[in-house]
């Protein structure tokens, strides 16, 4: 496993190695909130591989959202076959003033062996609107 970032955003990918499929996915509680309401945000990655030791990467988020460490939640089984299942991590967020905010895509890469090549793979945008 390695990290690498890239670009003048400095946007964070994620390798991991000897993966078989995997999936992502962002997903909140609320897109429309007021100021000082706290909203959770979800990202989720399922597959089978080395799940075990897969760390997702950081939420960028702006700053003018407070967002609290996140409470991470594993729901993986091993069989002969290998590891397969899902890790969430949860995030609390409160904004702090009107407006509307982009929730950047997590993104990263892993070795697939079936196809033998690197694959890369993202959650969705999320836009959060404070009225």
């Amino acid at each position: 496993m390695f990290l690498k970032v890239s670009g003048d955003d400095r946007e964070l990918h994620l390798s991991i190695r000897l993966q078989r499929q995997m999936c992502i996915r962002n997903w909140t509680n609320k897109n429309t909130l007021d100021s000082n309401q706290a909203f959770e945000l979800k990202a989720t990655v399922s597959g089978s591989g080395k799940l075990n030791t897969l760390t997702l990467p950081s939420l960028k988020a702006p700053s003018t959202l407070e967002v609290y460490a996140p409470e991470r939640t594993e729901n993986l089984r091993t069989r002969a076959s290998g590891i397969s299942g899902s890790i969430s991590e949860t995030y609390i967020v409160i904004p702090q003033y009107k407006g509307s905010y982009p929730i950047r895509p997590i993104t990263f890469s892993y070795f697939n062996p079936a196809t033998e090549r690197y694959q890369s793979i993202a959650s969705s945008d999320i836009i959060i609107t404070v009225a």
